[in-house]
């Protein structure tokens, strides 16, 4: 019946108008493909393929979820494997979704590219003869730019952790590159070390315009091999390192007074702060450009950084100035940073479709790598005592013993 139909259309109102009829009366199970699933385009040798997004609903107060579709060729398109290693509890991911799907896609035309940072791969890994390698911290910018890559998708592991950071990862590419390549994660390519992890990663991926590609037919893995601490005290540190302080606000806008008698405190207290609006750094009443932050971070000499205010589930971690823009320059690029802490207390998470934000938060300050968390009022007692004993001096017993 569809053809018959579909050739009538075609005389009547034009092939354009036609597609978008034909894409629109196709379900799930007629989907072509089993691990990476599309919509064939009977124009053209594109496919179109459904992905998710998040955009932040006013009148809700949270980030909804809302499905599109887009046009894709296959030729132009990558897969990239991130850091799929050996443990065991991999072997079933890269078995039973990885090797399937990689030849999935390479039957449609597709470029796979392995990027394992360092390391072996998982033995069981499907290594076609002409999937293209980039090891340690060798980027693939320049072989996208040469192919005319206009897509990539994701798969791989840690979803909240090297998927994002590595050199090839999402967010570090996106860092040096910009939104000049589609991005897409693919769900049953995917693996955290836990299943809140994946889950929160997902969100914050699709709230930053990165596609987040379901599949229908297949279930996502599950086999996680650790489990969240919920508990979103389970880590919380009474007390401050050595070395002097710096915070980093986070603020909704420029009016919000949340913070104004925290920041009092700062500086009754001779702690540093900066402020975030909307991307924008502002530090002793200049504005910061984000190639200067590190700069700002090091001439300061600060031991300790303290990030606190809004969200810690988006811009604390996904922004010019966030924490995983910090992880990369610590773990990539070899630049000594202060130790960081997240301001439990005055660090607050938007609510999202997936995951209720009580959950986020504590993801993010149990899990998220190298991460401590302190009690705003524990920053502020531990400097108070620390000038106090400063203008004090030593006591006459230390002057003797000395």
């Amino acid at each position: 019946m569809l053809p018959s139909l579909f050739y009538k259309l075609i005389r009547k109102v034009g092939p354009c108008l036609v597609l978008i009829v034909v894409l629109s009366t196709e379900s799930c199970a007629e989907k072509h493909g089993t691990y990476f699933e599309f919509f064939s385009n009977p124009l053209n040798d594109r496919v179109s393929i459904d992905y998710e997004l998040s955009s932040y609903n006013e009148d809700q107060k949270k980030f909804v979820t809302s499905t599109y579709s887009k046009n894709i060729d296959p030729k132009r398109t990558a897969l990239v494997i991130i850091d799929l290693w050996p443990p065991k509890f991999l072997d079933s991911l890269t078995i039973k979704y990885i090797n399937p799907l990689i030849k999935e896609v390479d039957s449609l035309g597709m470029k796979i590219i392995y990027s394992p940072s360092s390391g072996p791969l998982n033995r069981h890994l499907e290594i076609l003869d002409d999937g293209i390698f980039f090891f340690n911290q060798d980027m693939m910018d320049k072989y996208l730019l040469d192919n005319n890559i206009e897509n990539l998708i994701y798969v791989g592991y840690d979803t909240l952790y090297c998927v994002l950071d590595k050199p090839n990862g999402i967010f570090s590419y996106l860092a040096r590159n910009g939104h000049e390549i589609e991005m897409f994660a693919l769900d049953i390519g995917l693996l955290s070390s836990t299943a809140e992890m994946k889950t929160m990663a997902i969100e914050l991926l699709k709230k930053n315009r990165i596609g987040f590609i379901k599949n229908c037919k297949i279930k996502a893995p599950k086999n996680f091999p650790e489990n969240t601490l919920t508990d979103v005290m389970a880590k919380v540190q009474n007390e401050t390192k050595s070395g002097s302080h710096f915070a980093i606000i986070f603020k909704k806008d420029t009016i919000s007074q949340e913070f104004n008698e925290f920041k009092q405190k700062l500086v009754e207290n001779n702690i540093d702060y900066a402020e975030v609006v909307e991307n924008k750094m502002i530090y002793h009443g200049q504005m910061i450009p984000p190639h200067k932050f590190i700069r700002v971070l090091r001439s300061g000499q600060f031991g300790n950084i303290y990030y606190a205010g809004y969200h810690i589930n988006n811009e604390i971690l996904w922004s010019d100035f966030g924490l995983i823009t910090l992880y990369i320059k610590l773990r990539y690029n070899k630049v000594p940073l202060p130790r960081l802490y997240v301001l439990n207390d005055l660090s607050f998470a938007v609510a999202s479709d997936g995951i209720s934000p009580e959950m986020e938060k504590s993801t993010i300050i149990n899990h998220y790598h190298g991460l401590n968390n302190i009690m705003s009022s524990t920053l502020l007692e531990e400097t108070e005592k620390q000038t106090d004993s400063s203008q004090t001096g030593p006591s006459t017993e230390s002057t003797t013993n000395n």
